[in-house]
């Protein structure tokens, strides 16, 4: 890698280190207020538990910036569309496991915390962890579909990034979902920028006609937010 690729995001790089230790502390200073401990989520973590799990975290998300250097390099030796070619073959044997774990009660991976709770991870040990890469993967799958000019890989990736959306459902993380649904939300708009060719009025249309379908959707959003809770 060139030395300029990597002093462009030094500063990025170095706001986000300052912003993970002051958040740490943060978090550490406030779980270590509060005595005695209390349970902090549904499988029995309390919160002295968690201030070591907190800083395994910290010293996790710290090698974000060794990722993203080495993603730079990445991206300088394989194309988008490869990129997005590996990660969907090596995705979709997760996709199997979590669909059979959901359904089959298959539960060779699934640690025994989750398994009472019905949520579900696929090769992942925590469902939150598969629900978060899912939703990070589903772009890359869509634009390399996109860009992809062979037919079959098209379909691979397009039905790659369906499934992947149905499976964030059997982890049963609702920021993930919601997640989901933005993105889907914005992909006319999306298409109406970057089609300048397309004429004025098709361009408002495909706008537009999602927004009609969620303005059709809210007076039973409410139960809809109902089922996904009880879920």
């Amino acid at each position: 890698i060139h030395y300029r690729s990597i002093t462009n995001y030094q500063y990025i790089l170095l706001l986000y280190f300052c912003l993970l230790l002051i958040s740490g502390f943060i978090h550490h200073a406030s779980l270590t207020s509060i005595s005695p401990p209390v349970a902090v989520n549904v499988t029995g973590v309390n919160t002295e538990t968690w201030k070591y799990t907190n800083r395994s975290f910290i010293v996790f998300y710290l090698f974000f910036p060794i990722l993203l250097l080495l993603q730079i390099l990445l991206f300088k030796k394989l194309t988008l569309v490869r990129v997005a070619k590996i990660n969907a073959v090596i995705v979709i044997f997760s996709i199997i496991i979590i669909f059979f774990q959901a359904f089959w009660g298959f539960d060779l991976f699934m640690q025994q915390t989750w398994i009472w709770t019905k949520r579900y991870s696929g090769l992942s040990t925590d469902p939150n962890a598969f629900a978060l890469t899912a939703f990070l993967l589903i772009p890359l799958f869509i634009v390399g579909s996109i860009s992809e000019n062979n037919r079959y890989w098209q379909f691979f990736l397009l039905l790659t990034s369906l499934l992947l959306a149905g499976s964030i459902l059997l982890t049963g993380n609702r920021t993930a979902v919601g997640g989901i649904g933005l993105l889907l939300l914005s992909l006319p708009l999306i298409l109406a920028i970057a089609n300048n060719q397309w004429s004025l009025q098709r361009r408002l249309f495909t706008v537009i006609v999602p927004i009609g379908i969620v303005v059709a959707i809210l007076p039973f959003l409410s139960s809809i937010l109902t089922k996904t809770a009880s879920f």
